[in-house]
């Protein structure tokens, strides 16, 4: 009874670590060109891309900048107040890398006639490719 319990415990930890793999490799994150320094997000209608926040300060705590999620409800009419917005994907975004400061990667919103503005969105979000 003690082995068929172990056997048991052995397949359901098997189990839920291919589950949770399988979820974390099928989020869409959003990416960084190394080459061009652009960032960007593009939706797949097959992966959910978590809510992601920029964050005027690399600080959870500070202001909410700009949000990116594959659900229309964090999105249609910017219901967390973002100073940029809120967006399914960069499509027509004009976003740049700058660098890495700690656990966040600190990017510019660049938009035609206005001043650059800053933000830090946690690196654990972010692919370099």
């Amino acid at each position: 009874m003690q082995n068929k319990m172990k056997k048991l415990m052995t397949i359901s930890r098997v189990i839920l670590s291919v589950l949770l793999s399988n979820f974390c490799y099928s989020q869409n994150l959003p990416s960084i060109n190394k080459v061009d320094k652009s960032f960007s997000l593009y939706m797949d209608k097959s992966d959910d891309t978590p809510l992601i926040y920029g964050y005027k300060l690399p600080n959870l705590k500070s202001e909410k900048m700009i949000c990116f999620s594959s659900f229309r409800s964090d999105v249609d009419n910017n219901p967390h107040k973002c100073v940029l917005g809120a967006y399914n994907e960069t499509g027509d975004l004009n976003i740049e890398y700058i660098t890495i400061e700690g656990n966040y990667v600190k990017l510019k919103f660049k938009e035609e006639g206005k001043q650059d503005t800053l933000f830090y969105v946690e690196k654990k979000y972010i692919k370099f490719e």
